[in-house]
């Protein structure tokens, strides 16, 4: 990572889950460098990592990150839990309720994906849930989530419905 700029080899490092002892040596020396902590925030946030430069900064070396910078990841850290458990609850009330009308529902990506990657919730950005439902029953989907309260933000006329339905996957 030699010709990497120091933010993005800090970030690749926090990235990685595994060997905690390795990336805390390698993490120290990129602290070591010139950081540009707008440019490692902009650079977090555009690529959905916040939440797992938090956590393996506040784990690794609090000291060697400024007060500032640390405490604006918490705060960010906290705002994605708390986002992350609403949706996961959300999630599990949709999957019930598809549950009670017989149609088989898959999540994936958002807090799965997070679940299955990570082993916790709050170690991923997520902002929406994706669920597979089964091609035949994706009207009955539809009228579960609007018993559910959900509205689509897209309205279709009844040919574009049928347009939509009729795609061969």
């Amino acid at each position: 990572m030699a010709d990497t700029r120091p933010e993005v080899e800090l970030l690749l490092c926090c990235a990685r889950i595994s060997s905690p002892s390795e990336r805390a040596a390698q993490i120290r020396a990129v602290l070591r460098k010139e950081i540009d902590c707008t440019n490692l925030l902009r650079t977090a946030r555009a690529h959905g990592v916040i939440p797992l430069l938090y956590w393996r900064l506040s784990k690794t070396c609090p000291e060697a990150v400024p007060t500032a910078v640390l405490d604006r990841l918490r705060g960010d850290f906290h705002a994605n839990s708390l986002r992350n458990l609403s949706l996961t609850r959300e999630l599990l009330k949709l999957l019930n309720l598809f549950e009670a009308q017989g149609i088989t529902a898959i999540p994936y990506k958002g807090p799965a994906l997070a679940a299955f990657a990570y082993g916790d919730l709050a170690l991923r950005q997520f902002a929406d849930l994706d669920i597979l439902v089964r091609k035949h029953d994706v009207p009955r989907a539809n009228e579960v989530f609007i018993s559910a309260g959900y509205r689509s933000e897209y309205r279709l006329t009844r040919t574009q419905e049928a347009a939509l339905s009729s795609i061969q996957t």
